[in-house]
């Protein structure tokens, strides 16, 4: 899989210095172009089999999840419409959480699009926030925990379809691989944490998700 990137990568890189000899507006830049974004596609849902197929290693270790949310909030707005507003309403002198950065922005920015996608139509807003709230489920456990949601104002989901978004493969997306949110889950699993959905349709959808904190074990 990591071959497969590397080949990727040389693909990617040559039709951008091919682009940048070609004039703007021209059908064989649009080509170039398009082949970039399938090329980044490629890499990206390389990334997430690679991780489903859990051939990534797990290197938690303690993480300012508040730093990580902002870092991954600024790639955020770029891939959303002026129409959508990001919100964060985050806790101050957060804990720090188990985990790893790079698998925690890849979490969050793929419920990011997830929710991205559901306000494509309408726009609305896409909120993101931390604090200490424990997950009900687990009350009466010595684990501590950090909490954090992704919540959408879109379309939302019926109950069978919030059932299986977890499913590998399943998807309502016309051309969704149905390994973002399988990604998510196995992700957050991995490091020890908790995740919820909950969903109505006409109001959107909520994602709370639980982490240990770092000296919480």
């Amino acid at each position: 899989m990591h071959d497969f990137n590397n080949l990727l990568a040389v693909i990617i890189g040559m039709a951008g210095l091919v682009k940048m000899n070609l004039p703007e507006n021209t059908a064989n830049r649009e080509y170039l172009t398009r082949i970039e974004e399938v090329g980044e596609q490629a890499s990206h849902l390389a990334g997430q089999l690679l991780t489903f197929s859990k051939q990534t290693p797990r290197e938690a270790h303690p993480v300012d999840l508040n730093a990580v949310i902002l870092q991954t909030m600024k790639l955020a707005k770029s891939i959303c419409s002026a129409s959508i507003r990001l919100t964060q309403k985050l806790t101050d002198s957060l804990p720090a959480i188990h985990g790893e950065e790079g698998k925690l922005k890849q979490v969050i920015l793929n419920l990011c699009l997830n929710a991205r996608d559901a306000m494509k139509q309408v726009g609305g807003t896409l909120t993101i926030r931390t604090d200490l709230t424990p997950p009900s489920i687990v009350i009466g456990e010595t684990t501590r925990w950090v909490h954090f949601a992704i919540e959408d104002t879109g379309h939302g989901m019926d109950e069978t379809v919030r059932r299986r978004i977890f499913e590998p493969f399943f998807s309502t997306k016309e051309h969704g691989t149905g390994l973002g949110l399988a990604v998510v889950q196995r992700i957050i699993h991995d490091f020890g944490g908790r995740i919820d959905v909950q969903s109505q349709i006409g109001v959107g959808t909520r994602f709370d998700i639980w982490l240990a904190q770092a000296d919480g074990r």
